[in-house]
């Protein structure tokens, strides 16, 4: 994901390649709403469930949640034994200590875009 804003909002998704330290993951599709403008910008970051990916919800969540001054940031878990997971079994495992940093880093780079 990069912090780069697209000149014209769009409701097509764009696809972006995670950062290097986070290559397992799948990619990360933003979606603008129609009336994104920079003055009024706000991010929904949503993980997508066990065995799902980003591509599954971008087209719906724009037009389900009605929010027309959002940008939707849809990040893909990593592949675990042929299922995307942010998490495997229960408690912290590497898996989940991963996906939380992942986290992180996509708030972040929110967060470096002025968005609060």
């Amino acid at each position: 994901l990069t912090s780069e804003r697209a000149s014209k909002p769009t409701h097509a998704p764009r696809k972006q390649a995670p950062s290097p330290d986070f290559a397992g993951f799948g990619e990360n599709v933003v979606v603008h709403s129609s009336e994104t403008s920079p003055s009024k910008q706000c991010s929904f970051i949503f993980f997508h469930g066990l065995g799902d990916s980003a591509r599954g919800f971008a087209g719906q969540l724009p037009s389900k949640l009605k929010l027309p001054w959002m940008q939707y940031v849809l990040p893909t878990a990593k592949s675990v034994e042929g299922k995307r997971s942010w998490f495997v079994g229960h408690g912290l495992s590497g898996l989940c200590e991963e996906s939380i940093a992942y986290a992180h880093h996509l708030i972040s780079l929110e967060l470096a875009r002025g968005i609060v």
